[in-house]
């Protein structure tokens, strides 16, 4: 029985990995157009913090579905966007040249991280994640996910 959940389980993960690896250029796109508005301080209805989410976001749903040097690339970006959040209340504030410069690369080294990922066949759980999976049956998972189609298809 327990088996058999975990393949239901697996095919899931699988099923949302492929939903991820489709949405990921949109992601993408989104990330450099507002990078880009910002970067020249176009008037634009959204902020460095809101660029700085969406890095933190990718980065926690790359590693979720195996997409670990998307995660890292976009962890990197957003831990060097941090500082630009006292931006978003000063919006004649120049960008340091070198921070610019140094943002513009993680942009770029994103996209072409991402580009070369492919999503792995089924995942496999491991001896101990099974054993822990039928020693906890009874647990709850609470997941939290801002993107509305992707928690519809977790749930």
């Amino acid at each position: 029985m327990a088996g058999s959940d975990n393949n239901a389980a697996l095919e899931k993960l699988a099923e949302l990995q492929q939903l991820f690896h489709q949405q990921l250029p949109a992601r993408l796109a989104q990330i450099e157009h507002l990078w880009r508005a910002l970067r020249h301080r176009e008037p634009h209805e959204l902020a460095f913090s809101d660029l700085h989410l969406m890095a933190h976001s990718l980065a926690g749903s790359a590693r979720t579905f195996g997409a670990t040097a998307v995660g890292a690339a976009s962890r990197e970006l957003e831990l060097v966007l941090k500082p630009m959040l006292s931006l978003d209340e000063e919006p004649s504030a120049e960008i340091d040249p070198v921070l610019d410069h140094t943002i513009e690369g993680l942009v770029v080294q994103l996209r072409q991280t991402a580009e070369q990922w492919q999503p792995s066949s089924i995942p496999q759980l491991s001896p101990s994640m099974e054993k822990e999976s039928k020693d906890k049956v009874n647990d709850l998972i609470y997941l939290l996910e801002d993107d509305e189609l992707q928690a519809e298809r977790i749930r």
